[in-house]
């Protein structure tokens, strides 16, 4: 296959606890993630329709998880690692900010980093803590 533009938006599931390498918390340059990720972007260069041309690249911050642990995924990763490792890869193979696509923030993101891990809950519960009242006031409690 080739393509004209490829958008990338990997993590959610790689953040689940038996996925994520703990040293990617705070270590990008020791980051197997990062490493996969680049030549994830590498492959995608080399599949442009038209030969010698690489396709339009994009990467995405993947969506805010709500509750910790839903699905095994460790919302720690989700709502503060990868906000700030994703632009960090962007910039490590050339891409530039202009090619990431915030799906964190347009969500939400900065809200959800300050909800805590048990999440809002429903009917009432938590709504006055710090970030949930974003999630409660947009009927998503």
């Amino acid at each position: 296959s080739t393509w004209d533009i490829v958008v990338i938006m990997l993590g959610t599931n790689d953040a689940k606890d038996i996925n994520w390498k703990s040293q990617c918390d705070t270590d990008f340059s020791n980051c197997p993630y990062v490493t996969d990720y680049l030549a994830m972007i590498d492959l995608a260069r080399s599949l442009g329709r038209v030969p010698g041309q690489s396709p339009r690249i994009f990467v995405g911050i993947p969506p805010p998880v709500m509750r910790q642990l839903v699905f095994h995924i460790n919302m720690t990763v989700v709502n503060r690692v990868l906000p700030l490792l994703v632009p960090h890869i962007a910039d490590a193979c050339g891409l530039g900010g202009e090619h990431v696509i915030d799906v964190f923030d347009a969500l939400g993101g900065r809200a959800v980093s300050r909800v805590p891990s048990a999440g809002c809950g429903k009917g009432g519960e938590n709504q006055n803590l710090s970030g949930c009242a974003f999630f409660c006031d947009a009927e998503w409690c």
